[in-house]
């Protein structure tokens, strides 16, 4: 019960949120854009050391795949720290955008000046193992507010590319350990491709939801 009602609360501050910028998009008149990405990306995984194992040789085998999936998790983040810095991420995400949302029907236009301002936030990036497919995500969360700064649109944004058959880097993993040794493998100019690719594919996305939500 308490999920359904915290579902329902969800969806009417979703519905509500829409409606106010239903109402005020004829008004919002030249929007500016700005783009951040305050944190640097991660490598995620749910295994870990600090896992209980059962007992026995299941538990042994359990602590092990843990210890190795967290070894291969931390060579993979070093690379990624490497391959992919917060501004990159911005600016091509910001870049992929301004390219894209100029081609959108909306009743405001949107450029690098405006009383008004629509903020992108890339709230979490990187590569994960925690399905047991090697992958990449990007989240963002949009605002909107108005001339006068009150918030008339919000919106979050999931973007995840499997890297498995058919993608630029065909890898397959049965589980998280294969999964995180898979991306442990990944050079950095991979990782980089990666995540520049689905920062542009996330941006078209977002300027496809404004026009979705009007």
């Amino acid at each position: 019960m308490k999920r359904i009602i915290f579902g329902l609360f969800v969806l009417s501050s979703l519905v509500g949120c829409h409606g106010r910028y239903k109402r005020n998009a004829d008004a919002l008149g030249k929007v500016q854009v700005v783009v951040r990405a305050p944190a640097g990306p991660v490598v995620s995984h749910q295994g870990g050391v600090e896992l209980a194992p059962t007992e026995g040789v299941a538990g042994v085998a359990e602590v092990g795949m843990g210890v190795a999936t967290v070894v291969l998790g931390q060579k993979a983040q070093r690379k990624l720290d490497r391959a992919v810095s917060p501004k990159e991420a911005r600016l091509a995400l910001e870049s992929a955008f301004m390219a894209d949302v100029g081609s959108q029907p909306l009743p405001y236009a949107v450029g690098d000046k405006g009383r008004a301002r629509l903020t992108i936030e890339i709230t979490d990036f990187g590569l994960d193992a925690g399905s047991g497919q090697p992958s990449a995500f990007v989240q963002t969360r949009t605002t909107i507010h108005d001339k006068k700064g009150k918030k008339v649109y919000r919106a979050s944004e999931t973007c995840v590319r499997t890297l498995g058959p058919g993608m630029d880097i065909p890898l397959t993993g049965a589980d998280e350990l294969v999964a995180m040794r898979q991306l442990a493998d990944l050079s950095p100019k991979r990782m980089n491709t990666v995540l520049m690719g689905l920062a542009e594919q996330c941006a078209s996305e977002v300027a496809a939801e404004l026009v979705d939500h009007l």
